[in-house]
């Protein structure tokens, strides 16, 4: 069982990957007892926007709020920079972004590529 609370770690994201800049990408993340990443949230930090590129939950930490939690702190981010959050999402997702005050931001789109705004 998960003791998470509103607590979550916030590092730099290092882990080498060409298509993100580690000056701009800061990751959020939930760890169980053990110190295991159970949830997290990778997000860039741009000149005008805040992109979400990548939300990862453990199947089995699923349905209990964690997922939701990390996108409301980067909210929290957005509101103190004053920047927009945008992403791309997919057809099974959209309604978790909905929940969560994200809107369709383009009317051209497929199922699997959806882009949002907060």
């Amino acid at each position: 069982m998960c003791k998470c609370n509103d607590l979550y770690f916030r590092e730099r994201f290092e882990t080498p990957r060409p298509y993100f800049d580690p000056t701009t990408t800061e990751k959020l993340s939930y760890r169980d007892e053990k110190g295991n990443e159970i949830a997290s949230v990778l997000f860039h930090v741009l000149e005008r926007e805040i992109r979400l590129s990548e939300i990862w939950v453990s199947p089995d930490y699923r349905k209990k709020g964690l997922g939701s939690r990390l996108v409301r702190a980067v909210q929290t981010v957005s509101r103190a920079t004053g920047k927009k959050i945008t992403a791309t999402t997919h057809k099974g997702a959209i309604n978790f972004f909905f929940k969560l005050g994200f809107e369709i931001s383009d009317d051209q789109f497929t199922d699997s590529a959806i882009d949002i705004e907060w």
